[in-house]
Order: structure tokens, then C-alpha cells, then sequence
């Protein structure tokens, strides 16, 4: 009887293992924290090499690129609500809306994804989460300044008015994007910075009188931003690598817009001078009225004006972090 019982006990044993992998292997998960980054950047050359002397950082990672026709999207769920595909990476799903211009031919309304891929309104799309890429504007031994690449996302300035302090894109970047973009580890190195939003951060730089004469009823109070758009004055900082003319059609002030950001509204260029090349927002006001913000265009200059509420306007982010 001892025997039979010892049996019994060991084949159940056996069989609750068995059922235990079983469940294991084929149950989904649905919800799973992302894998812990071992640094907080990394420091790479034009080409995306690692090089301890490059210009450029990768630094936090954000949806850009448009899935692989060949990647399947699985049921897992990160808690960032990013979806794991069959290559190992995660992707966010987004319902396209691209920019449409009224006012233009049928042809400059035809929208298509770096691959060649036509982009369809309302069509669903998964966006690969990748690393940011940054430009390192100036350094010192212990921080950086550094500003985003590309055109990484769209959105208005604001709803009303062009007061970089009240705006609704000064709260998407330091509350939405800081937080999508970054995890807690690598948030410990962006720095709170003083931004400057005074009339003279409205005129180009070195030349304080050059627009207006100076003056600028709707530059705001400085804040004090973990992420930031560039100002007029930035933009045509020579030290940082700008042209100090703003009519300039500097190639580095050209950006393009990523997929993801294509898809939700950034406008591109569709003829052959501005091929694939965005607009994107200074935080700089039009001093003439409320309702217009300046903005850099795609051929370079950086005084074209925008209505705040454009979201063909796409946003590329700046930053200071410790090295």
C-alpha cells in the first residue's frame, strides 16, 4: 500500500509540473515591464557608431520607424502600452493623420513613409520604438546641450495664444513627451534649466534690434524646462554650429520627420526642392499679434511664422544633460 501510494503521489507530482510549463508556455503576457537600460546614453559618431568623441548622443528612445512588413505584432503589452513585435522590439499603435493641404494639388497631399509606403488616413500603423538621436550643440566636461535630430512628433503651439510660458507645447514637453520618451533612470540626468524668453531670445543672434527694432509685446517670463524648443537667438548661434543668418538655407536646420511623426500630422515637402523635409517650431512669438509663433521652415530659415494651432508643425526637442 506504501509502494502505491508513493507512486500515486509521485505521478501527480509529475503531472502539476507538467501542467505548470504547460500554462507557462502558452499562456500570453499581456502586460511586462520594458528591459532596464544599463546607461543612461550612449555617445556615437554621424553614422550611429559608438565613439567617445562623436557628436551626437543616443539618449531616451521614442516611436519613429514604420513596422517591417515582415514583423508580426504580438499580443504582449509593455506598461508603457507599446506592443512587442516577432523581432524583439516594441512598437506603438497609431491611427494615421497626415497633414492635408487644402490649398495644393492632389500630388503634395500624397504622403508616403520612408520605406515608400503610402500613408492612408485612418489607416492603424505600428511605429517601432527606437533610441533618440541628438546633436550635441555645446559641451562641457560635466553637461550638454543637445537638440533633437529629427522632427520627432507634431502638435500645435497652443490652442490661442503664442506665450511660450502658457502654452500648451511647453506642457506636452515637459509632461508627455519627458515621460514617454525617458525612463526614471535616464530622467536623473536632464537638467531643470532656466530658459530664456526674453525679447532678445526673439531677434537672431548678436543682433538684439534686427526684428522689430528690438521689440516684442509678447516674449514672456523665463521658465525652467527639463525639455525645450530653440529660440530664434539659438537657432542662429554660430558656437552652436547654426548659421548666424536666419535666411540662411542651412543644411542642419532642415529636419525630416519621422514616420511616426508623418503620420500624426508633421507636414513634409513633396516637391523636389524640400523632398521629405518638415517644419518645426521655435518657442519664439511673432511679435506681431498673439496668434503666430515663429518656426523653422525646410529650406532653413528660421522666421517663418505659423498660426499656434497649425499641426502641420512638428516639434524637435531640446535638452541639457549631465555626461
Amino acid at each position: 500500500m506504501r509502494k502505491i501510494l508513493i507512486k500515486l503521489i509521485t505521478v501527480l507530482s509529475i503531472a502539476l509540473l507538467s501542467l505548470g510549463a504547460f500554462a507557462a508556455c502558452t499562456a500570453p503576457e499581456k502586460s511586462v515591464e520594458p528591459a532596464a537600460a544599463t546607461a543612461k546614453y550612449v555617445r556615437v559618431n554621424e553614422n550611429g557608431e559608438e565613439a567617445e568623441d562623436g557628436g551626437y548622443i543616443l539618449f531616451g528612445e521614442y516611436p519613429q520607424t514604420v513596422k517591417a512588413a515582415d514583423v508580426e505584432i504580438t499580443e504582449t503589452v509593455d506598461i508603457r502600452g507599446y506592443y512587442l513585435g516577432s523581432d524583439g522590439a516594441y512598437y506603438a499603435k497609431i491611427t494615421a493623420n497626415h497633414f492635408i493641404d487644402t490649398s495644393a494639388d492632389s500630388y503634395e497631399n500624397i504622403y508616403k513613409f520612408t520605406n515608400g509606403e503610402t500613408v492612408v488616413n485612418g489607416e492603424v500603423y505600428y511605429f517601432k520604438v527606437e533610441p533618440i538621436k541628438w546633436r550635441i550643440l555645446s559641451e562641457t566636461e560635466e553637461s550638454a546641450l543637445i537638440l533633437c535630430e529629427t522632427i520627432i512628433d507634431s502638435h500645435i503651439f497652443d490652442d490661442e495664444v503664442n506665450n511660450y510660458k502658457e502654452s500648451e507645447i511647453r506642457n506636452y514637453l515637459n509632461d508627455t513627451f519627458y515621460n514617454a520618451a525617458f525612463t526614471a533612470f535616464e530622467r536623473e540626468i536632464i537638467h531643470a534649466s532656466t530658459v530664456d524668453n526674453s525679447a532678445v531670445s526673439c531677434n537672431p543672434n548678436g543682433k538684439p534690434m534686427q526684428i522689430n527694432h528690438g521689440i516684442n509685446a509678447n516674449a514672456c517670463e523665463d521658465t525652467e524646462d527639463y525639455i525645450f524648443l530653440l529660440s530664434e537667438k539659438e537657432i542662429t548661434t554660430e558656437s552652436y554650429g547654426f548659421n548666424a543668418d536666419s535666411n540662411n538655407h542651412q543644411a542642419i536646420r532642415k529636419k525630416t520627420p519621422t514616420d511616426y511623426a508623418r503620420s500624426t500630422g508633421a507636414y513634409i515637402g513633396r516637391r523636389s526642392e524640400n523632398m521629405n523635409l518638415g517644419v518645426w517650431w521655435l518657442r519664439t512669438p511673432y511679435y506681431y499679434g498673439t496668434n503666430y509663433a515663429y518656426s523653422v521652415n525646410y529650406y532653413g530659415l528660421t522666421t517663418q511664422t505659423a498660426l499656434v494651432t497649425a499641426t502641420s508643425c512638428g516639434i524637435v526637442p531640446a535638452a541639457v544633460i549631465s555626461l
